[in-house]
């Protein structure tokens, strides 16, 4: 699964460097391991006759998707794993942590699609645009 998951993540980089797109890839690679385990050890309990698929696009920001064939679980009701009566759970802390390191995180199909989002680094809010020329034109 380390392989597969290198490799995956690899192809990633490659294709936002070549679009220009620049991603945390500390957050990248974080975040995209723990679903992707998450998919393997509780969605398709290890099974590898059960497949992953992983899809990732480009828009304003890098989207990547990952279904696995589990039953699922409950999103919505995850507890804070930093709760003094959550800290000796074996479970919750990796989908806090997704949560917590994308700039988006959806879960649909009962648990078993998500969708992470991360912004491209290549806007500093807040910050003036730099100067450049460029032509200018007329909207109507």
């Amino acid at each position: 699964i380390d392989q597969e998951i290198a490799e995956s993540l690899k192809r990633i980089l490659d294709h936002c460097n070549n679009n220009s797109v620049p991603i945390d890839k500390f957050n990248l690679h974080t975040a995209f391991s723990e679903v992707i385990l998450n998919a393997w050890n509780h969605g398709n309990r290890k099974d590898p006759a059960k497949p992953i698929r992983v899809r990732w696009w480009l828009s304003n920001d890098l989207n990547i998707e990952i279904t696995d064939q589990g039953t699922g679980f409950v999103f919505a009701t995850d507890e804070n794993p930093r709760r003094k009566t959550n800290l000796t759970k074996e479970s919750g802390r990796g989908i806090f942590l997704v949560k917590k390191i994308c700039d988006s995180a959806r879960w649909f199909d009962g648990g078993n699609r998500v969708i992470i989002s991360f912004n491209s680094n290549s806007c500093s809010w807040g910050q003036r645009p730099q100067k450049t020329k460029t032509s200018s034109f007329k909207l109507w």
